[in-house]
């Protein structure tokens, strides 16, 4: 059974971590965004931590950005998909964090464009 809170996941993280089957940068981000979201709704708060995972290692692919579309198939994603909000809700619901913004809005490290997330400051290369 997979991780259904921020809290067991990011413990899992850990985990995968210490058995070099994560990068420690992936873990480093998933814990500092997780401060961002101190009084988020759980499920919300999962799928922060999973899109910010995800993203991370997207990066260290060579990708600036994943498209939630297609991140509902990812590995790390399509287990936890019973305890996530519905897909068609996650741009509203990340849009809505601290930790994310939108073209023209505050700076945050997380850009959401057009159904992409990407890193604020590689959104800021790429434009």
């Amino acid at each position: 059974m997979p991780d259904t809170s921020a809290e067991s996941f990011v413990a899992w993280c850990e985990q995968q971590t210490l058995n070099g089957e994560m990068a420690p940068v992936d873990l480093g981000l998933v814990r500092i965004t997780e401060r961002y979201l101190h009084n988020t709704d759980p499920a919300e708060k999962l799928l922060a931590l999973l899109m910010v995972a995800v993203l991370s290692q997207a990066r260290r692919e060579g990708h600036v950005l994943i498209d939630l579309g297609e991140a509902v198939d990812h590995p790390l994603v399509a287990p936890r998909m019973g305890v996530l909000p519905p897909h068609a809700r996650w741009p509203e619901i990340l849009s809505a964090l601290p930790c994310v913004t939108r073209p023209g809005g505050k700076t945050a490290p997380f850009m959401l464009m057009e159904g992409s997330l990407y890193f604020f400051v590689l959104y800021q290369e790429e434009g």
